[in-house]
């Protein structure tokens, strides 16, 4: 694992809704555990705007592929703030918080996570995505993480039958799977999730705004009613995250982070790079 701040992309959390169900068997976000979705208000979305801008700018350079790949020649990605789900653009206020992005982030470290038809699909509520798609990323926004790539990140997968969407079944636990603890916290702590891909802003069961060191321990956080999650204050994605061993050789978790590193990650199955199952 990595501190937040080594991470390459930050990710706002502003809806559970999706569409047309949640039917993905393993999403990250569990929605087809969730009890009730939730649309992230104006004021949480700007908070968490004004809190993780400084990590675009001030966080340590980029980790993730140095950790995973091996390859201290590769080229360090751009840092991004995406804004996810859930189904962003079923968000009601999406328009509003396209605004608040445009005002305090820059373009090329905007970032979009989408399984609409974004290009011609349109809101029961503000109309056509497309018009507010281009005011946040531009023109021509893609998947390239590159550091000279002027316009935004657009992840984009309708999850239909000829495209890859295959998810590890986050749900099967790493407690389960690997009784040994050493073996079982050896492996935690290389997560390659955690490792390359995103901390988390969302809505904790209370429908409070959180922070969390890593999106899917924001969802078991969510779905389990675990209260692990950080207040969203400035600094918050700056705490160290680091591993020691006990008197017993078993690696424990240490930093602002470790209550939550300890009561999801042997709960979840990300760690141990099972199978991807289609969704």
């Amino acid at each position: 694992m990595i501190p937040p701040q080594s991470q390459w992309c930050h990710q706002i959390c502003v809806t559970s809704a999706c569409w047309p169900k949640p039917a993905c068997s393993n999403c990250t976000r569990m929605l087809g555990h969730e009890k009730k979705r939730y649309f992230m208000s104006v004021d949480q979305f700007e908070t968490a705007i004004h809190v993780a801008k400084s990590f675009l700018v001030d966080s340590a350079e980029d980790r993730g592929m140095r950790v995973n790949r091996n390859n201290p020649g590769l080229e360090s990605r751009r840092k991004v703030l995406g804004i996810f789900g859930g189904e962003p653009l079923m968000h009601p206020e999406f328009p509003t918080l396209v605004d608040i992005m445009v005002e305090n982030i820059p373009k090329r470290n905007r970032g979009l996570w989408t399984s609409f038809d974004w290009a011609n699909g349109k809101s029961p509520k503000y109309g056509a995505y497309r018009p507010h798609v281009d005011r946040l990323l531009g023109k021509q926004p893609t998947g390239s993480t590159r550091s000279d790539q002027e316009d935004g990140y657009l992840n984009w997968n309708m999850h239909e039958e000829h495209q890859v969407c295959e998810h590890s079944p986050v749900l099967v636990a790493a407690n389960d799977l690997i009784p040994d603890e050493k073996k079982r916290w050896d492996t935690i702590s290389k997560c390659w999730v955690q490792t390359e891909w995103s901390a988390a802003y969302a809505l904790d069961h209370n429908e409070e705004l959180k922070f969390y060191f890593c999106e899917v321990a924001a969802s078991f956080d969510r779905v389990l009613g675990l209260g692990t999650g950080l207040p969203v204050e400035p600094g918050v994605w700056r705490h160290p995250l680091w591993f020691e061993r006990d008197h017993h050789g078993v690696l424990q978790p240490f930093g602002p982070y470790a209550d939550q590193i300890r009561r999801t990650c042997g709960r979840c199955g990300a760690s141990m790079r099972l199978p991807g199952r289609r969704d």
